[in-house]
């Protein structure tokens, strides 16, 4: 079937059920006749059904709170357009309940990225966008995020040996081999 947007509705009338037999299908709550809980399942394998999960965070009424690390910029310089992009993605997910905040450090200053890494580890965060910069600190501060089951994604700078979710950035290799052509 194509990709829509089904409601438990939809599910209950396309699978004979009652809205409240597919939801305790879906939260497995039990109390369900096995013929029932096969046709309910019956119909999420056709339709390919994923929950949506701002469906769940928005009725959950949970709040996402993001982190960016990053260095202390002036208006105009790159890392006030990389926060122009966050500020934009921010905007478009503020109905989801998602904050964002900065910690800024000082480029060259390997204290003061230590405190800021130092402040994360003592916040109650939900994803951390990283601008690392300097190695053991970074290493140390994934570790935490790992160990606590933190998301968290690098900018600007690829640590290509801890498993970060994503990274946003240039293809150094590729800029590398065009430049070599040119």
């Amino acid at each position: 079937m194509e990709d829509q947007n089904y409601t438990i509705k939809d599910i209950a009338r396309m699978a004979g059920v009652s809205a409240g037999t597919v939801d305790r299908v879906l939260h497995n709550r039990g109390d369900v006749s096995p013929k029932s809980k096969a046709k309910v399942q019956k119909v999420l394998d056709e339709i390919h059904y994923q929950p949506n999960v701002f469906a769940i965070g928005l009725a959950a009424k949970k709040k996402y709170s993001f982190i960016c690390l990053i260095p202390y910029y002036i208006e105009h310089d790159y890392w006030h357009s990389v926060v122009g992009g966050i500020e934009r993605a921010r905007q478009e997910l503020r109905p989801f309940n998602v904050s964002v905040d900065y910690l800024c450090y000082h480029h060259g200053d390997e204290q003061s990225y230590q405190e800021a890494c130092r402040t994360i580890k003592d916040n109650n965060v939900d994803a951390v966008l990283i601008a690392p910069n300097f190695r053991e600190e970074t290493l140390s501060l994934t570790a935490y995020l790992q160990e606590n089951k933190i998301a968290y994604a690098f900018v600007d700078f690829n640590m290509e040996e801890v498993d970060a979710l994503t990274y946003i950035g240039q293809d150094s290799y590729k800029s590398g081999y065009i430049a070599a052509k040119i």
